[in-house]
């Protein structure tokens, strides 16, 4: 069920990428490259509070096997738990925006990541 309701959220933001014009504005780009490569740089030394301070109040994260993070507290925690508790050693961390579309104050950017991490109890890195 969890995996459907993936593959609808999915679903829905493409359908809504047919919907509005596409607007790939220079600076918006910019500002999400230059957020991106701070998101990356504070998961690799562990700065949750700045990750945190990237998400307002009101912020909803939908995170892959978990309950809905809501507020900024609960993204705050939730990234603390994930990420020390996972056991993860990240090395590399790097995002790339392959998309913006939107309208009016409203963007929604997409994109993907690269990591290269060690899992628990190994010596080799993964990509």
């Amino acid at each position: 069920m969890r995996k459907m309701f993936g593959l609808f959220v999915c679903v829905l933001f493409v359908s809504a990428a047919n919907i509005w014009a596409q607007n790939d504005d220079a600076s918006f780009r910019k500002f999400t490259d230059d957020m991106n490569e701070k998101f990356s740089k504070a998961m690799l030394s562990g700065d949750y509070n700045t990750i945190a301070d990237m998400y307002t109040d009101d912020a909803v994260s939908l995170q892959s096997y978990e309950p809905i993070w809501v507020g900024k507290n609960a993204i705050l925690e939730g990234n603390k738990k994930d990420l020390t508790e996972s056991g993860m050693k990240w090395s590399n961390l790097t995002g790339k925006t392959s998309q913006i579309f939107g309208s009016g104050d409203l963007k929604v950017e997409i994109g993907t990541f690269e990591a290269t991490f060690t899992p628990p109890n190994s010596t080799t890195a993964m990509t």
